[in-house]
């Protein structure tokens, strides 16, 4: 077969080979109408109400039917929040400092949820004292989080430029009234545990803010830790002028949060139970703030800073504001519909009521894509991602291990076939195992498009096995003239599937387990470190073996599709990875000699 014959071949299949996703991957739903973006400036809230769900997912959600927050969700609009910060997991204490940031931050759990009162006491003086000796600044009459020079210490040696308690400066600065109202304090037998981190999404850079910590929990003895949030001490400090008075004001529903943490000490049936409690208790916050808010004039913002301890899941996040429709959310953070980060809240915040969002915050502010479906659908769609990225985690240790001992197989395998043991069939096998290990690196891939988190990990294997072989078969089928050619078939496959996916949206990236997790990555968006490997070293592959096995002039098509290659890994509005792109350096720059080995037929 002649260079520009297989050329031509090798084209029209990795052609086909990236037509695939794109046909298969789902389209929205049919009642759906995506539009252009709309930001959230237009027009802007006067005031906004933060409600704070802790570990709250859109499951949960779904599970207990609230009816308040079912209503107000219906004409939000609404996404999957990743809270992923610095580390995989997230709690309270960083959840919230993060928000407060704008930038990932990590947090001492103890520090961050030392936020008490002035008249507090704290180590036999007052908390004013402490704070004083503490900061040098004083509380006046809010909140102040004791913890603050620890918080500022650990965060001053991380690498990501954050400013804590830059969201709630900047609403000082402009101006606007910030108050906190929120205890999701535990007791012990002995003695009371404080979890305060709550007060940190408001606090400004000294780690002060207005509003109340104190005399918001009654005695239960039905309740986690035997007490409940008082919602009538919480409507007592609801801000009389919300309505009049620009402001923003962000409430803790904190008996989701001690129910939470109670799991570990209660039976299952009594776990579901607490929980159903806590959110029937939160619903009527919700209900009776709302009551107090011009939903016509005013924001409510919706968000679960961090996960359950049950699970590392994606949490809650919605908006309704004036100006706002119904749809799913993103950000210019994550450029995936349905997705905004931790980080992009504070933005957000600051977008609602036209404030500049400062240089030290890495987040964006969210945009609503407009979307017709319906809130139920909208709702499955949250949910099904969550649920696969959850699946993802579960399957990557042994995705990667199969492939990892695959690997070594391998060399085992190449040592014998081409050094002691010269024998026809094992080299028959080696051929097999290496396209089938190829087809299984596009398979994981592939197999993201189909909902196998319903089917289990067994099944997830026995596809991506059958589809490897498969793989493997039709390459061998379709380069039977010359012993190179099934390898650049496909290799040509994964590179067109990669490119095609990356220009389309990077469909194939998420949730997939050689791809990225919304649950434990920071990436939303473009292609992980993992596909741009695959992808690059595939076309440097490609590259060298094209003008090695072929007739002279093939060395152009290596260099034209190195140069594709790099473009659609590095360019901002596809891969996102400009240094794996430069991963592509190592091809030489000299054209490859025309190979002086005889030609040979695909026999072994």
């Amino acid at each position: 077969m002649t260079c520009r014959r297989r050329a031509c071949a090798l084209a029209i299949l990795a052609a086909i080979a990236g037509i695939i996703p794109l046909l298969a991957t789902p389209p929205p739903p049919a009642s759906a109408a995506v539009g252009t973006t709309t930001p959230t400036e237009a027009p802007r809230a006067r005031s906004v109400l933060i409600i704070l769900l802790p570990a709250t997912s859109w499951n949960d959600i779904r599970a207990t039917a609230p009816p308040q927050l079912t209503r107000l969700f219906r004409e939000s609009a609404i996404a999957d929040l990743a809270t992923r910060s610095v580390t995989s997991r997230t709690d309270a204490a960083t959840g919230y400092l993060t928000f407060g940031a704008g930038a990932r931050s990590i947090a001492n759990p103890a520090a961050a949820a030392t936020n008490l009162e002035p008249s507090e006491t704290y180590a036999g003086l007052s908390a004013a004292e402490v704070f004083r000796l503490r900061t040098g600044h004083d509380i006046g009459t809010g909140i102040g989080a004791l913890g603050w020079p620890t918080l500022r210490g650990q965060n001053d040696t991380q690498s990501y430029g954050e400013h804590i308690g830059a969201l709630g400066q900047a609403l000082a600065d402009a101006k606007i009234g910030r108050r906190v109202i929120a205890n999701a304090d535990e007791q012990d037998p002995d003695v009371a545990v404080l979890h305060r981190d709550a007060a940190l999404t408001l606090a400004d850079t000294h780690g002060r803010v207005r509003g109340t910590v104190t005399g918001l929990l009654r005695h239960d003895p039905a309740a986690p830790f035997g007490q409940r949030l008082d919602n009538d001490a919480v409507m007592a400090h609801f801000p009389s002028d919300f309505q009049t008075r620009r402001q923003v004001v962000a409430v803790e529903a904190s008996d989701l949060a001690r129910a939470d943490h109670y799991r570990p000490l209660a039976a299952p049936g009594q776990r579901d139970i607490q929980h159903t409690d806590a959110m029937r208790a939160t619903d009527d916050l919700v209900g009776r703030m709302l009551a107090r808010v011009d939903l016509r004039r005013d924001a409510v913002v919706v968000i679960a800073a961090y996960h359950s301890s049950r699970a590392r899941t994606l949490t809650v996040a919605a908006i309704h504001a004036p100006g706002i429709t119904p749809g799913l959310l993103e950000s210019a953070t994550t450029r995936r519909r349905g997705f905004v980060q931790i980080v992009d809240v504070a933005p957000t915040v600051l977008d609602l009521v036209g404030v500049a969002r400062p240089d030290a915050m890495e987040g964006r502010a969210a945009r609503v894509q407009l979307d017709s479906s319906t809130y139920a659908a909208r709702l499955d769609t949250l949910i099904t991602i969550d649920r696969a990225s959850q699946f993802r985690d579960a399957t990557i240790g042994q995705a990667t291990a199969t492939l990892v001992t695959v690997t070594i197989v391998l060399v085992v395998l190449a040592v014998f076939a081409f050094g002691y043991y010269r024998r026809r069939w094992l080299r028959v096998v080696l051929r097999w195992a290496s396209l089938g290990f190829l087809g299984y690196v596009a398979a994981t891939f592939i197999v993201g498009l189909l909902p196998t988190y319903k089917w289990g990990t067994g099944t997830y294997f026995t596809i991506v096995v059958a589809m490897a072989i498969a793989f493997a078969a039709i390459c061998l089928a379709l380069g039977r003239r010359h012993l190179v050619d099934p390898l650049l078939i496909a290799l040509g496959a994964i590179v067109a599937m990669h490119l095609v996916d990356i220009v389309s949206g990077a469909h194939l990236e998420i949730n997939t387990v050689f791809g990225y997790s919304p649950t434990v990555g920071i990436r939303l968006a473009g292609v992980g470190n993992q596909g741009s490997a695959q992808l690059c070293a595939a076309a440097l592959l490609i590259a060298v073996l094209l003008p090695t096995f072929a007739v002279r002039g093939c060395n152009a098509i290596g260099y034209a599709l190195l140069l594709v290659t790099f473009v659609v890994v590095a360019a901002p509005m596809w891969g996102q990875d400009f240094g794996g792109a430069l991963s592509l350096g190592p091809r030489r720059s000299a054209a490859a000699p025309r190979s002086t080995t005889p030609r040979r037929t695909a026999g072994p």
